[in-house]
């Protein structure tokens, strides 16, 4: 189900030019009949699955009524939701067939499961199949969950393919998992001394 709606996301961000010399005409039209007028901007929404090996060409695109080539096309913590066959076929289908001028992906990383575990603590359960470390990925319908390396590699060879270049940006603060796990260590050892040191003082102080 995420694949159309990715879809939807990219065809969203291109309008056909006759589309708006026609909107343009009826609003002159409305101008000119009356000195008050409102500007209507109108969205044609498709929906097509892009992990259908034949999108990986211009032509049904065309067909769609859309010239590839669109602006932007925003594929956002959608691939982990596919099989990998269907997120390779996706990736042909966006960078290939669509053609945008900018493509974006992101995808949750591996690594950082075990600082989310060290956060949310043991009961928390975590619905997804088991990963590769035999512990459950954290959503349950994620098919799987990328390592930085993988994602770079998968996005790297895609945009060799398609003649793209190609960039990676960490996203949220604690993005260095050896270091945030670290820090929550040093605040687990922290609060087990200060919770030793308030039981030895109440204890005193209680004896009087």
């Amino acid at each position: 189900a995420a694949a159309p709606a990715a879809a939807a996301a990219a065809l969203a961000a291109s309008q056909t030019q006759p589309q708006l010399q026609q909107l343009q005409q009826q609003t002159s039209a409305a101008a000119s009949s009356s000195s008050s007028h409102t500007w209507t901007a109108q969205l044609k929404l498709l929906q097509a699955d892009v992990t259908t090996p034949g999108l990986s060409s211009p032509e049904p695109w065309r067909a769609f009524g859309l010239n590839p080539g669109c602006d932007l096309a925003a594929c956002i913590e959608v691939v982990e939701h596919l099989e990998l066959d269907a997120v390779e076929a996706l990736g042909h289908s966006v960078l290939g067939g669509l053609g945008p001028k900018i493509a974006v992906f992101t995808t949750p990383n591996w690594e950082y499961n075990e600082v989310l575990r060290q956060v949310l603590g043991a009961g928390v359960v975590w619905p997804g199949r088991p990963g590769r470390d035999g512990k459950p990925l954290r959503h349950g319908d994620h098919k799987f969950e990328w390592t930085r390396a993988e994602f770079r590699a998968w996005a790297t060879g895609l945009a060799q393919q398609h003649g793209y270049s190609v960039e990676f940006e960490d996203i949220g603060r604690a993005i260095r998992e050896e270091e945030a796990l670290l820090q929550l260590q040093q605040q687990q050892q922290q609060g087990t001394a200060d919770a030793a040191g308030g039981g030895i003082n109440q204890s005193a102080d209680g004896s009087g």
